[in-house]
């Protein structure tokens, strides 16, 4: 028989900080911009698709108020997007977070 109950959706949110420095926080909803704001100090922010399911949340304004080189995040954007074809934008500032579902086994 068919189960109709809604299953739970897991994510993981990986902070990266432009310090390098890295936090994974466990979510049991799909993250909201509402939730991500605080996470990297931003009221605005772009969506850099990675792969599949993979994305990766910066701070659209970031140059412009001047926030650091994030080089983790530059770096895994330039490798990922080239390894399509796709020409990068040339700097990722800021923190960012890096928004994985969860999938059920």
């Amino acid at each position: 028989m068919f189960d109709a109950t809604p299953q739970e959706e897991k994510y993981n949110v990986v902070l990266i900080k432009a310090t390098g420095e890295r936090t994974v926080v466990g979510l049991t909803h799909k993250p909201t911009f509402k939730d991500v704001y605080p996470m990297i100090n931003t009221d605005m922010i772009e969506i850099v698709s990675l792969s599949e399911g993979l994305e990766m949340w910066v701070d659209e304004e970031g140059l412009l108020k001047n926030k650091p080189l994030n080089k983790y995040a530059t770096d895994t954007v330039k490798e990922t997007w080239e390894d399509r074809g796709i020409n990068h934008q040339p700097y990722i500032v800021g923190d960012v977070a890096v928004l994985e579902r969860i999938e059920d086994d």
